[in-house]
């Protein structure tokens, strides 16, 4: 999990409960995870990319790591083990891969309905935000050595693919299925 969303659910939940981390990469959030006193066995991931899982489960052969399916979805988190499972559900600049709204808003059902009662649920995302921060963010890059013909290639790369939703959209979905 995130460093702070990390101590925030073992303040909540303790080491003892279940956590699953959406688009978990090469697992570097586990990591902080084990050292915290979770056991491996109450830790998963979920990649869409089979080079990540596998790197993933290389690096952490006892935390079960699932593999999405693009055209399909993410991996359901109620196949994990049904309604309740999970205390903890982290899903970091994972959810705006999902696409259309309704698929966003059916993995945030599916999320509501495996967290246990009084489950975290940890999610930051890509937001729409207004022109003016987006310069911000590509001036930046500017900054950090990145060129200006990488910067915009990135830009268009991303155009009608990756679609921000505004931050009142993700408030409604949240409160809309049950989260407060």
């Amino acid at each position: 999990m995130s460093r702070v969303g990390g101590e925030l659910a073992l303040l909540i939940h303790g080491p003892q409960k279940r956590v699953r981390s959406y688009w978990c990469g090469i697992g570097n959030q586990f990591e902080q995870d084990l050292k915290r006193g979770w056991s491996p066995n109450m830790i998963e991931g979920m990649n869409y990319s089979a080079p990540l899982r596998d790197r993933c489960v290389e690096r952490f052969p006892e935390i079960r790591c699932h593999l999405g399916d693009d055209k399909i979805g993410a991996w359901d988190p109620l196949e994990g083990g049904g309604p309740g499972y999970y205390a903890v559900i982290q899903m970091l600049w994972a959810l705006h891969f999902e696409g259309a709204a309704e698929k966003r808003l059916a993995l945030l059902r599916k999320c509501y309905d495996a967290l246990e009662p009084g489950g975290l649920m940890l999610l930051a995302d890509k937001t729409r935000q207004p022109n003016v921060l987006e310069g911000l963010y590509h001036d930046y890059k500017r900054c950090q050595g990145v060129p200006e013909d990488v910067v915009q290639v990135k830009k268009a790369a991303i155009q009608g693919v990756l679609v921000p939703f505004p931050t009142a959209w993700y408030e409604e979905a949240l409160s809309g299925v049950g989260f407060v």
